[in-house]
């Protein structure tokens, strides 16, 4: 952060007067730490389901979808007792309304088209958009040489152009499906960044809350900002973030935006069901990332920890990048997506 507090990052902008740093920090960020992501390659069949799906969708927005007062944008990867897939971090607050009032756009798309708990959900047909949009490429020649002097990483500019591609044609999709729509609260839980969603919501004043939906430390980039003066648009953030508990904003700084605390009922259910069948009134539960997954499991096979957890039993939660290691951590404990 100090690297654009120096250069003045935030206050640069592109051909069409927007300040595009805050858009492509955090995919910045990550290309520096791990290398540009590569997409995994998809048979005929996953592309045309993916089309179908989309087109659908868009009949549906266009001539079935009546006016909403509720918007979610969901990421369902996690799976209820019947199987069922869901969003963790906001399925509880989309229960406190009549799914009547509420249109959800599900963003983690095929893997949620079957056994899930929203019916009136859409899944990213904001794809279309970006199909169509017209979209004259620019030179980041500045910022890439900025970079390339401080990181020794080469960035081109197709990095920069296709996000900010993607920030426009997402930009004027949720423009226009807010308006016609009639939305008067969005809800977001991050999958990627949505800069686009938030700028529209805003621009129309409709409010914004976000769920906290990972760790959040002074290391991560996307709710962690430098301490300057902002002006208007140089960073676009919710108007309100929903966290787990005060804990995870103590460090970091983000301009602008209320802090609520809410928690997340997401283990009560079935921690006390299991209570229920085992007989015991307590149990210990562990959340894993495929990050340091193996060093908790390790710390928990001591014989130390071992002795103490004796007669406790323990809920190993995966993370969902880990679920297909499910099976390497089943010892003597309940490894649970």
């Amino acid at each position: 952060m100090e690297f654009e507090k120096k250069h003045n990052l935030f206050a640069l902008q592109d051909a069409r007067r927007t300040y595009f740093w805050d858009i492509v920090r955090f995919q910045v960020y990550i290309a520096i730490l791990w290398g540009e992501s590569t997409k995994a390659k998809r048979t005929f069949f996953f592309v045309l389901r993916k089309v179908v799906f989309m087109f659908c969708d868009i009949f549906r927005l266009l001539f079935l979808t009546k006016s909403k007062e509720n918007f979610f944008y969901m990421t369902s990867r996690n799976k209820d007792e019947k199987g069922r897939l869901f969003d963790q971090n906001s399925q509880a607050v989309y229960d406190c309304f009549s799914p009547k009032n509420s249109m959800v756009l599900e963003s983690h798309y095929l893997h949620t088209c079957k056994n899930s708990k929203i019916r009136n959900k859409f899944l990213l047909p904001q794809l279309f958009y970006r199909r169509l949009l017209s979209y004259k490429k620019q030179d980041f020649s500045s910022v890439r040489n900025l970079l390339k002097k401080e990181f020794r990483k080469e960035f081109d500019d197709s990095f920069f152009n296709k996000l900010l591609k993607t920030y426009y044609a997402d930009y004027a999709f949720y423009t226009w499906l807010l308006k016609a729509k009639k939305i008067k609260r969005v809800f977001i839980v991050q999958n990627d960044v949505q800069k686009a969603l938030m700028k529209a919501a805003k621009e129309l004043g409709i409010p914004t809350f976000e769920f906290q939906h990972s760790v959040i430390d002074l290391g991560y980039l996307l709710y962690n900002y430098p301490k300057i003066d902002y002006k208007k648009w140089q960073v676009i953030l919710p108007d309100t973030l929903l966290t787990f508990s005060p804990f995870w904003l103590q460090d970091v700084y983000l301009p602008n935006v209320k802090i609520v605390a809410i928690g997340n009922d997401y283990f009560l259910k079935p921690l006390q069901r299991a209570a229920r069948n085992k007989g015991i009134a307590k149990g210990l539960t562990v959340i894993s990332t495929d990050v340091f997954g193996q060093i908790l499991s390790e710390f928990l096979l001591k014989s130390k920890i071992q002795k103490i957890l004796r007669n406790t039993p323990v809920y190993f939660k995966l993370h969902p990048y880990q679920f297909g290691e499910k099976k390497n951590f089943s010892w003597r404990v309940v490894a649970t997506e």
